[in-house]
């Protein structure tokens, strides 16, 4: 019976670091019987570990999981180095001839890609990669103690912290944490000092559980986790920040810590970042600088591959540090599990539900790190979604709706009582005011946002002469409900010219946000003022004027009147924020003026939304649909030529765009949209370049550019629907090809560019292009397809390219692609006229043929 997926992991993950740490000490072994034994084994126990992968599926009737496929690919991977190796080993009588033969087909380079990817499947697996997986000198060189490793010079290793401390840091690390609001005068103060009654604890917990905030973290003796839950709005990420900087917070946390040093971090979510801004990464990004900013000397044991592999100007230069989610969960453990025992750390992770991915990894992380040692703690906030009741359901927890309806009441004392004519209202019958108020409580359950909007909402309407029960008639109005508090303050009794004005404002930024979310820049992904400015006036700025440094009068001006704008259009639910710590990161707008603080902290302030759930309405709730400007013609063939080249061009060579949206659609990956088009038989090929090549001009990489790459769910429609991957028609330079011509040129470009990895784990590397080649062998592209010569390459066909590719990256992928060109009668020809070496498909042999 197949073990289960985990311990198989656990296996190949050990398996294949043994397998390393035997290669780099392979030129020390003086008996080629022993090397003969020992490449059997791994190729029997190898067999082994794919064979239980295939068969996990079917016992379990499930699909792979995403680290069990991308241990399978790099399994198969290895099993046809190992394969290749037992074959050479076959002719070899010398042992002096084998560690050539070795770095023949494990290079250096080759063979730290390869351990690379084994120790990230460590942060996923239960193994430990032991003294073996690092052992030796011999063929490959020294692997040498990371901490001894170039810290005899102080300097370089300060340097070298440095380095990776900028690569972990990014742009807008401090972005959400400056956008919560500050908690209201004298709220909140109950949780670290006010005791909370029976009553009150009741509705924390029971048992055990039913401690003070304060209690937990001052003791040793209570979980390792506290949750604050609470509806959306409720103000938990208000309480968060007041926790974390409160000095009373310090002053608990120093009793539980004793002797021990104490580091605390904290962490906002915030959706209106780009994904990656949501997502897990951008959390252990975020911890790990912190954390290792506080303790440097733990950066070489957190990541050690990567800083032996940084040691040089050069090497540092060249590096392009990929912190996947893999590799940052591996290295946030390691560090936790170095701190263990020498110091307390207290983490506080604010909005887990707005999270980006895989919230239940999320979990079993914060899970880990408190089950390590009792010195870490971690508080953390969010809804109480299903799946946080189920797994904090064990330990602390307060809901914060049922606790600040103090609070809610104490604010709206405050701010109405601030309001010269409302005191005025107020004194005319006290009781009744007083009345009113505890109804905006109640109505506001618990929901701090809704008593704020409510508050400001009440004052903007006031009218002369109003009285107590003018305020109640305006207060009935009002919606409990968020969602339909929002519409109200939105679009409740506008004048059409309104809504398209505040339209146009809403539209800018969600703009802004869909180019950022699909370019993954997170760096710009909040719009800041001053381009607000000129993308809501841009049309009547004067322009043909000389270039010239705006005055602070003319600064001030565009802030007051965007702010006018943003009040009375959008309700104040889109703000402007700006900081102290925001205005000296940011240089974005620094030409703008020069000494004023207040005109450069305005052009500096970003534009966001005044609660994550303004943003969830106007998105998820198509919000924004319904104030799209009408559009008198189709829109689809009159902009979008342009996107494929210039006019002048493709007037040159007559190339006609007969549904250039359409095309460009497929660009962009759109096959919901491109399958409706052609199922309601609005698309008919009429000549030109086809959907099916503009689908597949991001084969293999996105060429710097905003497209993504390429959709295998589109090419898939495409085929099916019987566009022809072999139809003859013209390019932009006028010459004759297919979309199997060109996605073989594809291909061609990405070996000759080095944009192919070899051990490519990610499903969209080299198994996405691949099984998009073998989509066009199956649906009947030609598998002699033939490119012809040009000025810069020798004619190739099909299976010329596709076997060089498998002899340089001895990939399973590519054994299989050959596999299907064979099947499907694709012919050998001679490459070049050149000695090469090929895969005998028919016996899984390797042998040695002269072309």
């Amino acid at each position: 019976m197949a073990r289960n997926r985990a311990s198989t992991i656990d296996e190949f993950v050990g398996l294949g670091l043994l397998m390393v740490g035997e290669l780099r000490c392979i030129n020390d072994v003086q008996d080629l019987s022993y090397i003969k034994n020992v490449v059997q084994t791994f190729i029997i126990k190898l067999e082994a570990v794919i064979f239980d992968f295939q068969t996990a599926s079917t016992a379990d009737s499930t699909p792979l999981d995403l680290l069990s496929c991308a241990s399978l690919r790099l399994a198969r991977d290895l099993l046809i180095r190992v394969d290749l190796f037992w074959s050479r080993l076959q002719g070899i009588a010398d042992l002096n001839h084998v560690p050539v033969v070795c770095q023949t087909i494990w290079p250096v380079e080759n063979l730290r890609i390869l351990e690379d990817r084994l120790l990230k499947f460590c942060a996923s697996s239960k193994f430990e990669p032991g003294p073996v997986a690092i052992k030796g000198a011999g063929l490959y060189g020294p692997i040498v103690d990371p901490k001894s490793h170039g810290l005899q010079n102080q300097d370089k290793a300060r340097t070298l912290e440095e380095f990776f401390l900028d690569k972990l840091a990014f742009k807008s690390m401090k972005d959400r944490e400056d956008e919560v609001s500050p908690a209201h005068f004298a709220t909140f103060e109950w949780i670290l000092e006010k005791p909370l009654s029976d009553d009150t604890k009741s509705m924390i917990n029971v048992t055990s559980r039913s401690i003070r905030f304060a209690e937990w973290l001052c003791s040793n003796d209570t979980s390792g986790i506290f949750w604050i839950k609470g509806k959306a709005g409720s103000g938990k990420s208000t309480l968060m920040r007041y926790i974390c900087q409160h000095q009373k917070t310090t002053k608990f946390l120093d009793k539980w810590t004793s002797d021990k040093p104490l580091t605390t971090v904290s962490f906002y979510f915030w959706t209106s970042g780009t994904p990656e801004q949501r997502s897990q990464t951008v959390l252990l990004r975020y911890h790990l600088h912190q954390l290792l900013s506080q303790g440097k000397e733990m950066i070489p044991w957190v990541f050690p591959e990567l800083w032996l592999r940084c040691q040089d100007t050069k090497s540092r230069v060249a590096a392009v540090l990929d912190w996947s989610t893999e590799l940052l969960v591996y290295g946030f453990q390691k560090f936790f599990k170095n701190a263990a025992g020498k110091t307390r750390i207290c983490l506080f992770i604010d909005g887990l539900d707005g999270l980006e991915g895989d919230q239940r990894g999320l979990i079993e992380l914060v899970r880990f790190i408190v089950d390590l040692s009792s010195d870490f703690k971690i508080l953390v906030s969010s809804r109480p979604w299903p799946i946080f009741e189920k797994a904090f359901s064990d330990v602390p927890n307060l809901q914060l709706q049922v606790l600040s309806k103090g609070d809610i009441r104490q604010y709206i004392d405050k701010y109405l009582d601030g309001v010269p004519e409302i005191c005025h209202i107020a004194s005319r019958d006290s009781d009744r005011f007083s009345q009113f108020k505890s109804r905006i409580t109640q109505k506001a359950d618990g929901v701090f946002l809704w008593a704020t909007l409510c508050t400001k909402a009440l004052i903007a309407r006031l009218a002369d002469g109003d009285t107590v029960a003018d305020l109640d008639a305006k207060l009935a109005q009002f919606p409990a409900d968020l969602d339909d508090f929002y519409r109200y303050l939105l679009f409740t009794k506008r004048p059409h010219k309104e809504l398209q004005e505040q339209s146009r404002i809403l539209q800018i930024i969600r703009a802004r946000e869909t180019v950022c979310d699909f370019t993954k820049d997170e760096s710009s992904s909040s719009m800041i003022a001053y381009q607000l400015v000129l993308a809501i006036q841009g049309e009547a700025l004067e322009t043909n004027t000389d270039v010239k440094q705006l005055s602070t009068a003319e600064v001030m001006d565009m802030y007051q009147t965007l702010r006018t704008q943003l009040t009375s259009l959008c309700a104040d639910l889109v703000v402007l924020h700006s900081s102290e710590s925001s205005l000296s990161r940011s240089q974005g707008a620094s030409f703008l003026v020069e000494g004023d603080i207040e005109s450069r902290r305005f052009a500096q302030s970003r534009v966001g939304y005044y609660h994550r759930t303004v943003r969830d309405f106007l998105i998820f709730k198509s919000t924004l649909d319904w104030y799209w400007l009408p559009r008198k013609l189709d829109p689809l063939d009159n902009w979008a030529r342009n996107a494929f080249a210039t006019y002048e061009l493709r007037m040159k060579h007559n190339t006609p765009y007969h549904c250039p949206f359409l095309s460009l659609a497929a660009e962009f990956g759109l096959h919901q949209y491109v399958e409706a088009e052609i199922k309601t038989a609005r698309y008919e090929y009429k000549g030109g370049i086809p959907p099916l090549s503009h689908g597949i001009e991001f084969l293999a990489s996105r060429r710097h550019s905003v497209y993504p790459l390429l959709s295998t769910e589109l090419i898939s429609i495409l085929l099916d629907s019987a566009h022809d991957p072999n139809i003859l028609y013209k390019d932009l330079s006028g010459k004759d090809t297919t979309p199997r011509l060109l996605a073989l040129k594809y291909v061609r470009e990405a070996h000759q560019r080095g944009w192919i990895q070899i051990y490519d784990l990610t499903p969209d590397g080299n198994a996405r292009w691949v099984g998009t080649l073998k989509l066009f062998i199956l649906h009947g592209a030609d598998p002699n397809a033939l490119i012809v010569e040009d000025s810069w390459d020798l004619a190739v066909t099909a299976l010329d390219i596709v076997t060089e590719m498998f002899q340089t990256y001895l990939s399973h992928d590519f054994k299989q692609l050959l596999q299907i060109l064979v099947e499907k009668g694709a012919v050998e020809t001679a490459l070049n006229n050149r000695t090469k070496e090929r895969y005998d498909l028919c016996c899984n042999r390797y042998i040695m043929t002269e072309s």
